[in-house]
């Protein structure tokens, strides 16, 4: 199963770096071919599908998220257009199901641990470059 969507209105996807990785990435940043970045975090996975959350950061806030001034849940909680995005991905064998959140909704065990910040997890891996 690719860990980027495909054929959705995300657009295009590049994986920018990996902050957390176990057998794939599962915190990461990534940016369409128009220069939108998200940061991406796994909230399930099954044998059948993974569920991921994105969050479209602008380029002023993204360096205060890998700089450590934004905790990763604030990133998610606090975005700036008020909505994340829940993406399902199936593999080949159903297509890939996008939901808009808006942040009020977002459940605590949506979100990253308190106080977590990227700043110490930072580990481009550029094998993980596209997908």
């Amino acid at each position: 199963m690719s860990v980027l969507p495909t054929d959705t209105f995300l657009g295009k996807l590049t994986i920018q770096a990996v902050y957390e990785y176990y057998d794939k990435p599962v915190l990461f940043a990534c940016q369409n071919a128009a220069q939108t970045q998200y940061l991406v975090v796994l909230l399930d996975e099954t044998d059948q599908s993974e569920v991921w959350l994105y969050v479209a950061l602008s380029a002023e806030r993204f360096a205060q998220v890998g700089q450590g001034k934004i905790t990763l849940r604030d990133a998610f909680k606090q975005a700036e257009d008020d909505i994340v995005y829940e993406v399902t991905t199936f593999g080949s064998s159903h297509p890939t199901q996008i939901r808009v959140l808006p942040t009020h909704a977002l459940r605590d065990e949506q979100l990253p641990a308190v106080g977590e910040r990227l700043e110490g997890l930072v580990s481009d891996n550029p094998q993980m470059a596209s997908g």
